[in-house]
């Protein structure tokens, strides 16, 4: 039957997905910080260009996301193929297939769980800029907003499948985590709700320093951290 070359076509585009996102970051995607200067600066430039918004790495980001997503839907087609193909003669190459869709679903996972939460953060940082900075009066309402679309990063964050998006590995981007509850902190803090920020930072410590074993404390990091 023609479901293991479909599914085989489906593997290679997913792939190739993969490939071309990650070759098109210059700092790679595993550097959160180009990202946080680039949040940063989305949410303190006054009178921001849109029309440049979408050169920017936030930018780069979402264009990934997108095409992420077209990968993420190729691996699921590759999944339903090879449910198809029930010959015994081809239970052989399922198995090796099985492998790859594994494979590459763990790196496609996290370029794509990751891209979900930039492009939350992007939508959050450009609703803050506006929200703090291109209007005379405070609008507490508007700021709150602000804080859920903070906190709604966060989650996705913590889980891809609070993204909605099916077939996706599990686990947490704890990175982009604290990056995301960093900002949440800021715009607690600049609604006046400094306890529950001062909480917020505590945690971002905690879940920071669960990426270095060797730590011994929130006042000695390792160099890893450092």
């Amino acid at each position: 039957g023609p479901w293991i070359p479909l599914a085989q076509l489906e593997i290679y585009a997913a792939r190739e997905c993969s490939f071309h996102v990650m070759s098109s970051f210059s700092n790679g995607c595993e550097d959160v910080n180009c990202v946080y200067a680039a949040l940063v600066q989305a949410c303190t430039r006054l009178g921001q260009n849109k029309n440049n918004s979408e050169n920017s790495l936030l930018g780069e980001w979402k264009i990934a996301c997108e095409e992420l997503l077209v990968g993420s839907d190729s691996l699921l087609r590759a999944k339903a193929h090879l449910m198809r193909a029930s010959r015994a003669q081809e239970e052989q190459t399922k198995s090796d297939l099985t492998h790859d869709i594994d494979d590459v679903t763990e790196t496609l996972s996290f370029l794509l769980h990751r891209a979900l939460v930039i492009c939350r953060l992007a939508s959050a940082s450009a609703r803050q800029n506006h929200v703090l900075l291109e209007t005379e009066d405070l609008n507490m309402p508007a700021c709150y907003e602000v804080i859920d679309m903070y906190r709604e990063a966060e989650l996705v964050a913590e889980s891809a499948e609070k993204a909605g998006v099916p077939g996706m590995a599990k686990g947490a981007d704890i990175e982009m985590q604290c990056v995301a509850a960093s900002f949440h902190a800021k715009m607690l803090t600049a609604v006046g709700r400094a306890s529950e920020a001062r909480a917020k930072h505590h945690s971002i410590l905690t879940l920071a320093l669960s990426l270095d074993p060797s730590t011994k404390g929130f006042d000695n990091p390792s160099g890893f951290l450092r």
